[in-house]
Parts: C-alpha cells; structure tokens; sequence
C-alpha cells in the first residue's frame, strides 16, 4: 500500500521504491473530486496524481502493476464527479492496471465491535453525514450531495459496464505472465522453507 497523494510530490520517492524491487503498487486514491479527497486528508489535484502514476508507469514499464481505489459517496462528491472519475478510468490509457470503486459505508460509531472507527465515523456530523437508517454494523446516510442509496446504485451501474478487466483483454499480457511467475517463485521459496 502505498500514498499516490504524497509520492506525486516527489518523484525521489517513487524511484527509490522502484529501484527497492517493489513491483506492485495499490493506492487508496478515493477520489478525484479534490474537495472530497481534501475531506479525507488527501487533496492533491487529480492532474498531480495522473502525473505520478503516468511516471510510475513509463519508469517502471512492464515491470510494474498499478492498482487503485476510490471511494463514491465520500463528502462533495455528486454523482457528476463520480461520473466524471469513472469516464477517465474507463480511458484504455489510463494508467491504472485496475482499480475499483466501492460505496462509501458509515460504520455504526455506537457497537462495542467497532473498535476501529475512522475519523469520518466517529464524527460523521462533522462530515455533512445524516443518518437515515441501520444495517448489519452500518448506517444507510445521507448528506447535502449523495445518499448510500445513490452512492450503491452508482457503483453497481458502473460495475456492470465493466465487462472484463484490463488484464483479462489479452491474457498474452506481460503483467499476467509477470504475476504467474510471481506464484511460482512463492511456491519455490514456500518449499525451500518446508524443507528446513
């Protein structure tokens, strides 16, 4: 896991990974609205983050996969901008190897199970958050630009116009053979340990 949002301030930061070996990245990039990024601690403009994972991608080539994922639902973001997020991540050239957008869930802040709240849940009123209704550990919310209704049916709309993943287009890709080579070389090392 990595930080898009502070490594596209520094590209001294992003070599040094890329010279470490690291070859997969996963970034929490949650939005491109910049507003509700900001909400969540981040805020860096969208332009800045496609920048880094574009240098990301053409100093690590091949080498490399790159995945991220966003968040619908997240303060200021309407549907527009989710949208709008959607459109550039379905771009063939865009340079994510994959990625995923899940509903923004509000964890129920009043369960002695829920040891772990972020600082949203914790105090979602601060946020723009109204609770409407419970599920399960959660709570059905709504605020000034989206409610978990729209914010579920957005994701599911645009999971349905996913037929097939970038990675599932040629299965000749590099990134497929690189990470079948991946599970042999664990399966070595694996062995090589029982054998201790």
């Amino acid at each position: 896991y990595s930080r898009l949002d502070l490594m596209a301030n520094n590209t001294e930061w992003m070599d040094l990974q890329l010279d470490s070996g690291q070859r997969g990245f996963f970034f929490g990039i949650e939005s491109f609205n910049r507003k509700s990024s900001a909400a969540v601690g981040k805020g860096t403009p969208k332009e800045k983050l496609i920048e880094a994972l574009q240098y990301l991608k053409k100093r690590g080539g091949n080498n490399i996969s790159i995945h991220g994922s966003f968040i619908i639902g997240l303060p200021y973001e309407t549907v527009e901008s989710a949208t709008e997020t959607f459109n550039a991540l379905m771009d063939p050239n865009f340079p994510l190897d994959s990625w995923w957008m899940y509903p923004y869930l509000l964890e129920n802040r009043n369960l002695k199970t829920n040891n772990f709240l972020s600082k949203m849940a914790r105090n979602y009123e601060n946020y723009g958050y109204r609770v409407i209704g419970e599920f399960d550990n959660f709570y059905y919310w709504e605020n000034d630009w989206m409610n978990s209704h729209i914010a579920n049916d957005l994701v599911d709309h645009f999971r349905n116009k996913l037929p097939i993943s970038r990675l599932q287009r040629d299965l000749s890709d590099s990134t497929v053979l690189r990470n079948q080579g991946s599970i042999i070389g664990y399966s070595i090392i694996g062995y090589s340990s029982l054998l201790k």
